[in-house]
């Protein structure tokens, strides 16, 4: 008689949508999750199977080892998060699409980068490679398409997000930093001031030097090459631990190249 096959180890996929019973999402046990300072605290509802199936954080947080440890174990404290970036994220999380593209901006600063640098610090604090994946993917796209404003390269604004809020060798710090050294010109250099974190304008020189020794070029496009800044889960996990300030939210356009600030 053939043994008896484990059913917790059944692996199945259909191109026509379906899925084992096993697999389904429970869409009635929800979460609190609060964000905001005191004065503007919102306790923002969340269905608990979908976020913990995403989000390494949010698993954990719900664990019972966790979970008892707080006055409410279905409340999570986020209140060093913003609204607006957690929203981003929770319609991600349910529909998969990412909502930053802005075509009613005051005057001519496109907030964009700003919002999906942001995202990636989320992306890297709730360990949800997906998303993570997602906004990497976003802002090589947003480096060539826009349907208002110019496209730009990322400028002081969005540099100060991600050295405040990741540590030494952080794929998105390569990322900025191989940006810069990608496109950089001649009427960069006025940009590079106190108005830079000092650890860019160290890994950046260091970057410069060794493309101008190397005497190489990159050929290949931002999208083809963006894989390259993929985060393995397990490092995400270590930047649970990391500590994050907020962050500088200005822009800024300089002249001759489109920049946020």
């Amino acid at each position: 008689m053939a043994a008896e096959t484990d059913k917790s180890s059944i692996e199945f996929k259909s191109d026509s949508g379906r899925i084992l019973k096993t697999d389904a999402f429970n869409l009635v046990d929800m979460i609190t999750v609060e964000l905001g300072e005191d004065r503007v605290r919102v306790r923002h509802p969340v269905i608990e199977s979908v976020i913990r199936k995403s989000s390494k954080f949010f698993d954990n947080a719900m664990k019972p080892e966790w979970a008892t440890a707080r006055p409410d174990p279905r409340v999570i404290d986020l209140s060093d998060e913003g609204l607006d970036i957690f929203k981003i994220y929770l319609h991600w999380l349910y529909f998969r699409t990412l909502l930053t593209v802005v075509t009613d901006g005051d005057g001519p600063k496109n907030p964009e980068y700003l919002v999906l640098f942001r995202c990636y610090i989320i992306s890297d604090k709730f360990v949800d490679i997906e998303f993570n994946k997602v906004v990497l993917n976003s802002i090589v796209d947003a480096l060539e398409y826009q349907p208002y404003y110019s496209p730009c390269y990322p400028g002081q604004g969005p540099i100060r997000i991600i050295y405040d809020g990741t540590t030494e060798g952080a794929p998105a710090r390569r990322l900025l930093v191989d940006l810069w050294v990608k496109y950089v010109g001649e009427s960069w250099v006025k940009h590079i001031h106190a108005g830079l974190p000092h650890d860019f304008v160290v890994e950046f020189s260091r970057a410069l030097l060794l493309k101008k020794c190397d005497q190489l070029e990159n050929t290949r496009s931002w999208k083809e090459c963006i894989t390259e800044y993929y985060q393995e889960q397990e490092k995400m996990e270590q930047g649970q631990l990391r500590d994050r300030r907020r962050v500088d939210r200005d822009a800024f356009i300089a002249p001759g190249k489109y920049f946020h600030r």
